[in-house]
């Protein structure tokens, strides 16, 4: 690529590049465009892309100004996709219009997103089809994703033909689970709603469709767009259309899919539980920017802590736009565990409490964590970190003690600026406990319909009883006999204090701390078991 096309923007200007694809009617013929620098006085319209990243090395060839530029290849498929006969269509796509060689630039763009954003006419998502990596599962067809794309369409607009079809589906099912029993029988005796159930085929065709597992960046272009398309190859869903579905809440909750071991659940409770995310917060943001509400960076962080990335540090940079946080300075030179150490020393003087590592939503550089990314792997080495950073990366198992309510376990804020010696050490005032830890007489197992599973990591089965799980740490004669005599050094049973430490002592929800007649009651309850 020619160095010229990557000329310096001038940032106060708010310039930008705006990328043109050339018409073709020959779905086979070479990627050909051009690429400017505009701003928004100069340009009229462009439509943003949002596309699947990916992991592997660009190697797809397309032609900017006759000079050959390589691209990912689901940004190739998108563009062959998107391209008109005869006119071209002015798009900006980050990988095109980024110089992605220069950091300072990348880093400038965290911030310019928002404006590109609200001001484009619209985002294109792009569904697919993308080519298959190596070793991965096959992607979906354009078939597959287009079938879909109609069938949440007809959904949407209430298609009497199809909303027939899926309540003759759920009145079958219905009748299958009551043992024979029709769904005009059960209605005669208890109030029955209509119960629309897609067959496994539509549940397939509807997962290929919204895409269940977005990335952060489709997250943010979404929530910030005036309009939105999800686009699979000829076939287009105007996101409005699921934004009416989602806000009939009567209709909505009708509308049932199938799973894998029979068992029916609420399409909108389950199988499109992040576009709903997603739907909320596109609607927080338009109030953001009227004015009328503000957005702060940990609550957008904790509600998409879950959405994949192939970048760690893409956990806070794609936020940004969409949270009130200006004094964080953007910089792609750091590693994210810098920047994750940076951003919690700066939450903390900005908060002047230690909520966010005693008891936010993730875990720390040194405890034990689960790894939020799903099996994608996060590229960007983590480093040597403090212990008491927070690593935006990972969940934690679970904190016993909390800074604040319910427990009140210390002062609700502390000394800002905080004190961090060396770069390592937070200088933090408090009484040391001493080390919390687990007793267990045994092993866990938990029984299957077919056999024993030794212990792992998510050795757990919902209907095991509780009793079960006692017997792990205490013995049958405190397990068996009520009035136990044996004493906690708290002056109550050892039983009452196992139960309390096992639920660590709160109620829910709203989360708070057990009265002393809630630990009566919940005594008497436990022993029911």
């Amino acid at each position: 690529m020619a160095q010229e096309l990557y000329t310096p923007l001038d940032y106060p200007l708010q310039q930008f590049r705006l990328f043109t694809l050339s018409p073709s009617d020959n779905k086979d013929s070479p990627i050909e465009g051009s690429i400017r620098r505009t701003n928004f006085s100069d340009v009229t319209s462009f439509e943003v892309l949002s596309y699947a990243r990916e992991r592997s090395k660009p190697t797809n060839v397309i032609y900017i100004d006759q000079e050959v530029l390589l691209v990912p290849a689901n940004v190739g498929a998108a563009l062959r996709g998107l391209r008109y006969h005869h006119k071209p269509r002015h798009l900006w796509v980050d990988f095109i219009c980024v110089d992605q060689r220069s950091l300072s630039e990348r880093s400038f763009y965290i911030r310019f997103m928002k404006t590109i954003l609200t001001k484009c006419v619209r985002v294109l998502v792009w569904l697919g089809p993308n080519p298959t990596p190596p070793g991965e599962p096959s992607t979906a067809s354009e078939e597959d994703i287009g079938k879909g794309l109609q069938l949440i369409e007809g959904i949407c607009n209430k298609d009497p033909s199809l909303i027939h079809d899926l309540e003759l589906e759920g009145a079958h099912y219905r009748q299958k689970r009551a043992g024979g029993i029709s769904d005009t029988e059960l209605g005669a005796k208890i109030d029955l709603p209509p119960m629309r159930l897609m067959t496994q085929e539509q549940q397939h065709d509807f997962e290929n469709a919204l895409q269940t597992s977005p990335e952060l960046w489709t997250v943010r272009y979404i929530c910030l767009a005036p309009q939105v398309h999800l686009v699979a190859g000829s076939h287009v869903l105007d996101w409005a259309q699921v934004e009416d579905f989602l806000g009939d809440g009567s209709y909505a909750e009708t509308i049932y899919g199938r799973f894998y071991h029979g068992v029916a659940d609420l399409i909108i409770g389950h199988m499109i539980q992040m576009v709903v995310r997603i739907d909320r917060q596109r609607q927080v943001m338009r109030n953001v920017l009227a004015g009328s509400e503000k957005q702060s960076l940990l609550a957008v962080m904790g509600q998409f802590r879950f959405v994949k990335t192939t970048d760690s540090r893409e956990l806070v940079y794609s936020m940004l736009s969409l949270a009130d946080m200006d004094d964080l300075e953007v910089d792609y030179g750091d590693s994210p565990g810098t920047l994750f150490s940076d951003l919690t020393e700066l939450l903390i003087n900005r908060d002047g409490n230690l909520n966010l590592i005693s008891q936010g939503p993730w875990g720390s550089f040194q405890a034990p964590t689960f790894d939020v990314g799903y099996g994608y792997s996060l590229s960007g080495p983590i480093g040597e970190k403090p212990s008491w950073a927070a690593n935006f990366q990972k969940s934690p198992h679970g904190r016993l003690f909390m800074h604040g309510c319910p427990f009140q376990a210390g002062r609700p804020s502390c000394e800002v600026p905080c004190r961090v010696i060396n770069g390592k050490a937070l200088v933090a005032k408090g009484a040391k406990l001493g080390r919390v830890g687990v007793i267990k007489q045994s092993d866990y197992h938990y029984r299957t319909k077919m056999n024993w599973i030794e212990p792992g990591p998510r050795a757990m089965k919902r209907d095991s009883l509780p009793m079960e799980y006692f017997g792990l740490y205490l013995d049958r004669a405190i397990l068996t006999e009520s009035d136990a005599t044996q004493e906690y050094v708290t002056g109550e049973s050892c039983f009452r204090a196992f139960w309390r430490t096992l639920v660590i002592d709160c109620g829910s929800p709203p989360t708070s701390r057990l009265t002393a007649q809630q630990i009566e009651s919940e005594d008497d309850m436990v022993w029911l078991v």
